[in-house]
């Protein structure tokens, strides 16, 4: 059962599924209010066009 088997996760994988949605979210996660780029990528085209 599904449901179970994430009721059995301990600290550390809670730990690794945070760290995992976190990089998702930081440097893969599209953003409409971005033009379609990750947060991450956005910082870098951005740092370019400065430079």
């Amino acid at each position: 059962n599904k449901t179970n088997e994430k009721q059995d996760k301990g600290f550390g994988d809670v730990k690794q599924i945070t760290k995992e949605y976190m990089d998702y979210y930081t440097n893969h996660r599209p953003q409409k209010a971005l033009g379609g780029l990750s947060p991450s990528a956005y910082r870098i085209k951005t740092l370019k066009k400065s430079s």
